[in-house]
């Protein structure tokens, strides 16, 4: 028996949103999923290095503050016959020059050192940190992740439109998944 067909119109139309929001639906979760995941990768970007390489880091900076400051440090003026009007000038440079630097050249470098390397560990201290190496691997990884939920949503939006549906795509939906011919 056929029944009204503007019931028959209805309940076909009914079952076309039913399946619709379903579409919608598990690209959505997709979509949540892409983005946490983003933001994961966001974070482990932005994560502390470990602590070797912070140490490596402050190792660096004194280094490097300590060349700055002997380039104008000029231990003969000690050495030499006084002259008064020369003495601070010569002695004020490597001050003028880097003040990191210069205490390192006096003997400081070791509790600026510790001083610096306490700073930077409580800046990290409850943080997962990262050696260059795990940063690596983990977005490495990560991206792989985020490759294999972007082709599956693109595989429920081609599977919505050919049922005859439209899925919007995300304005920032990469292209080399957009246009691939399998995904």
């Amino acid at each position: 028996m056929m029944g009204n067909p503007l019931s028959n119109l209805k309940a076909l139309m009914g079952r076309a949103s039913k399946v619709m929001q379903e579409y919608q639906s598990s690209v959505e979760d997709i979509r949540r999923a892409i983005i946490d995941l983003r933001d994961t990768q966001r974070d482990v970007e932005t994560a502390p290095v470990s602590v070797r390489e912070i140490e490596a880091n402050v190792d660096q900076v004194l280094g490097d503050a300590e060349k700055r400051a002997r380039s104008v440090f000029i231990p003969s003026t000690f050495v030499s016959p006084r002259h008064p009007d020369r003495l601070r000038p010569e002695f004020d440079a490597p001050f003028r020059k880097d003040t990191l630097g210069a205490l390192c050249i006096l003997g400081f470098r070791e509790p600026v050192r510790a001083a610096l390397l306490a700073e930077a560990k409580k800046e990290a201290e409850g943080r997962k940190t990262y050696s260059a190496d795990a940063r690596a691997a983990e977005l490495t990884r990560l991206q792989k992740e985020l490759e294999t939920l972007e082709a599956a949503e693109e595989s429920l939006i081609r599977e919505a439109e050919e049922a005859g549906l439209t899925v919007p795509r995300r304005a920032d939906a990469r292209p080399e998944i957009l246009l691939a011919e399998r995904v």
